[in-house]
């Protein structure tokens, strides 16, 4: 490239970047211009209310233990009362108990 063809990139270069400053510049605003109005939070207590009685019950059912309901016993006693058999229960303990000696 010749240096006069390195001048005009240059150039118009610049021009297009003061272009597009002004012409952004024009559509958007001033960002200084756009204020807006925020309300304010309320201020925070110390204290808590109480809970509510009815939901916060200490002896309500606690959801986390498995209950079961409707579970048929067979009549071998093969099955406990959530329908887990009840030899492989047997079994487990008795290979902790071997594991253990």
């Amino acid at each position: 490239m010749k240096q006069s063809d390195i001048a005009l990139v240059i150039f118009m270069s610049a021009v297009a970047v003061i272009a597009s400053f002004f012409g952004f510049n024009a559509l958007l605003g001033d960002p200084d211009e756009k204020l807006e109005t925020v309300q304010t939070a309320t201020l925070i207590t110390q204290t808590a209310p109480n809970p509510d009685p009815l939901v916060f019950n200490p002896n309500a059912i606690d959801p986390t233990v498995t209950v079961c309901i409707g579970t048929e016993d067979p009549e071998d006693g093969s099955v406990d009362e959530c329908g887990n058999k009840v030899e492989d229960k047997n079994n487990q303990n008795n290979k902790t108990k071997e594991g253990a000696e």
